[in-house]
Parts: C-alpha cells; structure tokens; sequence
C-alpha cells in the first residue's frame, strides 16, 4: 500500500448538509482519530493508481493511509457481531447488554450500514501501526466502576 507522500492524493469534499449520510459512502466521515499526529483522519482517493478511496491525515503525518473497504468491513463486521449479541441477549456478552442499548439497536436501521456503524463505535482511534482501536457506545454508557464501589 502506497503513503500518502509517494501518490496524489485528491481530497474527498464533506458531504453536503442537504446530503443524506446514508448517501455518503465514506461510511467512516468524522469517525477516525489518528493517535500519531491527533488529528482526524479525512476521506481522500488516490489519482496515479485506480481511484482507490482512503482515510488520510496528511502529508505530515508518519500515519499511512488506510484503505477504506478495509477498515470499514472490519468495523461494520465487529459492530455486526454486537447487534447480533444484543438481538439474542447473548449472556457471554461484554459487558453485558443495557436496556439502553438494546432501544438504540432496535432503532437502527440494519441495511444502513453507516447507522450501524454509528450505533456501534463513539470513535475510532488509529495507532501508528494502522490498528483501529474502536470506542464502543456501549463503554461509554456503562458506570464507572468507582461508581459501583460501595463507600
């Protein structure tokens, strides 16, 4: 996979307000955090190969590009595998499920993949190697544990 610093990259324009999200097909737009440079990382397509669509966070950042269908099937498949926990009430689910939780899923539409990649993930950070180190909603809205310990 080529870096940002040896192809063009031509930047991908933010989605129009009047735009739908479910139109967009950057399904990971404003999702992705680049832990090397902190910046978020931005929708962009590579000119001297084949047009292929990438997350970048530009030209000074060590923080190679990431291939979009890639990160994006990795994601959407960890979320799918969540909302199947959450349908079936899977008891080896972790953390276990909320009520909360399972009112979000069932609100979400299941062919729109964007939906069900906002349902899932908060944020996603990405390390310097090109990990994806996803904040799950579901982290997010569990207590803390101080909050749990009796005083």
């Amino acid at each position: 996979m080529s870096g940002l610093c040896d192809t063009t990259l031509i930047r991908e324009q933010p989605a129009s307000p009047a735009a739908s999200l479910t139109d967009d097909e950057w399904l990971l737009r404003g999702m992705l955090r680049c832990l090397a440079c902190q910046r978020p990382m931005i929708p962009a397509r590579w000119v001297d190969q084949d047009g292929t669509r990438v997350y970048s966070c530009g030209p000074a950042c060590p923080q190679r590009d990431l291939v979009a269908a890639e990160i994006e099937d990795h994601l959407f498949l960890g979320a799918l595998i969540r909302d199947a926990m959450v349908a079936t009430r899977c008891s080896d689910a972790d953390p276990p499920v909320s009520p909360d939780e399972l009112d979000r899923w069932r609100a979400t539409d299941a062919y729109n993949r964007r939906a069900v990649l906002e349902t899932a993930f908060a944020w996603v950070e990405i390390t310097a190697t090109g990990q994806a180190r996803p904040e799950w909603q579901h982290d997010l809205r569990q207590p803390s544990v101080a909050a749990q310990t009796p005083r």
